[in-house]
């Protein structure tokens, strides 16, 4: 599935994806932004919003949106930071 124009994030996207789901989270919406997309993901109710971006110099890098320590926002990080 096409998400944004970064092949690179569309590829990781369609792996990573049914892991999010399989862990209680559901995809809501997302949309493209500078250098990479942003998703937005509900569990249990609460919002989780992950910047995904890309550049082939800097490599992946993940930005959240939860600045409390939250268990399931790191199973989500974690989930697409890892191969």
């Amino acid at each position: 599935m096409q998400y944004c124009s970064i092949e690179y994030l569309n590829k990781l996207l369609d792996k990573k994806l049914p892991e999010a789901i399989n862990s209680g989270f559901q995809l809501d919406t997302y949309k493209e932004i500078p250098y990479g997309i942003q998703l937005f993901f509900i569990c249990n109710g609460t919002k989780y919003i992950l910047n995904l971006y890309y550049t082939e110099k800097k490599g992946l890098k993940i930005v959240s949106n939860i600045k409390k320590p939250d268990e399931k926002n790191d199973i989500l990080t974690n989930i697409f930071s890892t191969n």
